[in-house]
């Protein structure tokens, strides 16, 4: 996750990560890592005046590199266009509509002056994680319906596929924090109850 202004992190660091599940919050003093504008003449405003210039101007704005679209809006105010006869034009900042977006890989909110993204792409080892808190999830409420106390430490005993045994192997002690472990094991048992986790049915079976 980024923000794209000064912000007074370290008191709210964990909070904020706790709060929307990421991993790791990065400021930076440009949003121009993670969105781009898009820029389109505005017909209400210009399509009269550049009559049959307008598609032109459009398929220029279309294809404006990103770094040329961000200059003309917040630095320039607006672009130089020169016509297939050679007339050069001044298309300014109000005859624009200006569309800003994240790009590729992020997905981005603005307002008041501040930008926040996020990293949408997921690693292997996020993947795996996204797995172990689904399983977490599932043996949280296995635990409910036993009506256990809260501070029991239990024996969770597991059937799941490979994969998953080989994510909760990286994750352990992520496992064992969150479901107060006395004791793992993995493979069928009697008393199973089968449950989805994420995309995968798995058997819990928990005694305390």
């Amino acid at each position: 996750m980024s923000l794209s202004r000064p912000f007074p992190l370290d008191e709210y660091d964990a909070i904020i990560r706790d709060e929307v599940n990421v991993k790791r919050i990065v400021v930076e003093e440009s949003d121009s890592g993670f969105v781009e504008f898009e820029l389109k003449l505005n017909l209400k405003v210009a399509g009269k005046k550049y009559g049959r210039h307008v598609a032109p101007i459009q398929a220029h704005l279309k294809s404006l590199p990103a770094e040329d679209a961000r200059r003309a809006v917040l630095e320039d105010g607006g672009l130089d266009w020169t016509s297939p006869e050679g007339e050069r034009l001044w298309i300014s900042l109000d005859e624009l509509l200006v569309e800003k977006r994240a790009k590729t890989g992020f997905k981005a909110a603005s307002g008041d002056g501040l930008t926040v993204a996020l990293n949408t792409d997921i690693t292997p080892e996020l993947e795996q994680e996204g797995w172990v808190r689904e399983v977490i999830r599932a043996v949280q409420d296995t635990r409910k319906k036993l009506d256990l106390p809260i501070e029991a430490r239990v024996r969770l005993q597991l059937d799941v596929p490979q994969q998953l045994k080989d994510a909760l192997a990286s994750f352990d002690e992520l496992l064992k924090t969150n479901v107060l472990l006395r004791e793992v094991a993995f493979g069928p048992a009697d008393g199973m109850e089968t449950v989805q986790a994420g995309d995968f049915a798995i058997g819990i079976r928990i005694d305390v």
